[in-house]
């Protein structure tokens, strides 16, 4: 830095963000050896809460910060959901961070980097059988969140330096 003055980084995040999607997700056809346990799974639940913590560029410092934070929050939602009427695939929780970070460091110029940290939080169908319910499935499932133990997805991404 100038003069022997510290070098200072501005940061920005969002936390507790909880997101749930319940179409056009899936977990298939990845790598298996002699302890993988998980079935593919072609269509089901992903649910997540979201934590992002991001730095901005030097001459983002002194810019509308509330409203950076509400649009690279905006970013994030857009990006894991798709449209509404629509939706967006989602192959994996490792996909859609990726693409939730790509997202930020393209439509918001003012982020040096972003890390994501999204635990998958496990929906288990009930099976109402028990209770003497029919069990309706494939028009209606129930589903019960848990807390069992569960994957931690976190990725750092960093806009590429500029090349002048």
């Amino acid at each position: 830095s100038a003069y022997g003055a510290p070098d200072v980084t501005v940061q920005g995040g969002v936390d507790g963000l909880k997101v749930l999607k319940t179409t056009q997700s899936s977990f298939v056809d990845f790598f298996r050896d002699d302890f993988t346990t998980l079935p593919d799974v072609p269509d089901r639940l992903v649910c997540t809460c979201v934590t992002a913590t991001w730095s901005y560029t030097p001459d983002a410092i002194g810019g509308d910060f509330i409203a950076r934070v509400a649009e690279i929050k905006n970013v994030l939602l857009e990006t894991f959901a798709g449209p509404a009427d629509v939706g967006v695939s989602s192959p994996a929780v490792q996909f859609t961070l990726y693409k939730m970070g790509e997202a930020v460091l393209e439509k918001c110029p003012y982020v040096k980097d972003i890390k994501i940290t999204m635990p998958n939080i496990h929906n288990n169908p009930i099976d109402l059988s028990r209770f003497g319910c029919k069990n309706i499935h494939p028009h209606g499932e129930v589903f019960l969140p848990t807390d069992e133990p569960h994957g931690i997805i976190s990725a750092t991404m960093v806009r590429a330096a500029s090349k002048l």
